[in-house]
């Protein structure tokens, strides 16, 4: 699940939800907002949708991330008896067995800030808004890696306190959880191998970006230490003119920079990983440095896998992730759909190139 071009500030993203109404008895309880995003990453950032899996940070956790899942409940009457709260979610995304009830993972936040496991039996009392605060924050473990990037639709229920009769149910929130860099943002495209949007031919000069928000990064002190992309050129002579990273935007300094003639196999068997020398970003700069990796082709017969993607399902901020351009003087276009399958490599990380 937030994303950026010309500031290239992650846009903070929120799925406000239509109330969802259903009538109990005498009183109607319903939710008239709730939505799904994560806590701030960054210094410059209000608080972004996507939740961060896995990360190096100076807690010394592998995540320093929260998922928040906030709203309001109101009713038009005192409800006497109390509800159950709990959160559903599709696990169909998972494997049979991996994930058997989302509710266990979060907690509901009290005013006071206790937190409370769920399912939460609540009194919603007095009549009007009550607003509520759930929160995860715990990483995402280890074997859910190689299917990140993902979309987890996600919906509060209400039951009665035994929760065999359902009060309300919401409408569903996309729960976006995304890898830290390194760990594999494009590793399991499952997608074509395409250059462009829309199957068009890259040309000489023409150049994909994909962006590393400070959001993904580490929070101590980290190297940027290679790229890794899953491509393959269409015959053996086929070759990318160079992979940079930038700063800042697409066009910014380049921090650093493969030679040029690169060669992708022929027949693709998995990730090719560029190694870079090594570029230490200190501790004190981690949470508001980000980064483009800015692959130009040569030609047009090596191609770079992509993930196409539901833009009903993906926040829409994070469309604007991958940008790209038919030629290095032209201005960049969001490749909306498409998630490049190209990983900026960070020591300690997986696939690093150290």
């Amino acid at each position: 699940m937030k994303r950026h071009i010309g500031s290239v500030s992650l846009v903070t993203f929120a799925t406000t939800l239509a109330a969802a109404v259903v009538s109990a008895d005498a009183a109607e309880i319903r939710f008239t907002r709730l939505s799904v995003h994560g806590a701030p990453r960054c210094e410059q950032e209000a608080p972004p949708a996507v939740y961060v899996a896995r990360r190096p940070n100076d807690q010394g956790q592998p995540t320093d991330d929260v998922t928040i899942v906030d709203g309001v409940l109101e009713t038009d009457e005192i409800v006497a008896d109390a509800v159950r709260i709990s959160i559903e979610a599709d696990l169909s995304v998972f494997h049979a067995g991996d994930v058997r009830d989302v509710s266990k993972m979060f907690f509901w936040v009290q005013p006071d800030g206790t937190r409370v496991p769920l399912p939460h039996e609540l009194v919603l009392d007095p009549v009007g808004p009550t607003p509520f605060n759930i929160e995860l924050a715990r990483p995402i473990a280890r074997r859910f890696l190689p299917r990140l990037p993902l979309s987890i639709p996600l919906r509060l229920k209400i039951t009665d306190p035994a929760g065999c009769h359902d009060v309300v149910t919401s409408p569903e929130a996309a729960w976006r959880i995304v890898p830290s860099a390194g760990e594999g943002f494009g590793s399991e495209p499952g997608g074509p191998l395409v250059q462009l949007p829309d199957g068009a031919t890259a040309s000489d000069d023409a150049q994909l970006a994909v962006l590393y928000g400070c959001e993904t990064m580490p929070r101590v002190q980290y190297a940027l230490t290679g790229v890794a992309i899953r491509g393959r050129g269409r015959f053996d002579g086929a070759r990318l003119k160079s992979v940079r990273v930038h700063e800042g935007t697409p066009d910014g300094p380049v921090v650093v920079e493969a030679a040029e003639d690169i060669a992708l196999p022929a027949i693709y068997v998995g990730k090719t990983v560029i190694d870079f020398p090594d570029v230490l970003i200190p501790g004190d700069d981690a949470a508001s440095r980000e980064f483009w990796v800015v692959v130009t082709f040569a030609d047009g017969e090596t191609d770079i896998a992509a993930q196409p993607y539901e833009p009903e399902v993906v926040a829409p901020a994070f469309r604007t992730r991958t940008l790209f351009r038919a030629g290095s003087t032209e201005a960049f276009e969001a490749a909306d759909g498409l998630d490049y399958a190209i990983d900026l490599l960070t020591d300690g990380r997986l696939y690093t190139a150290d």
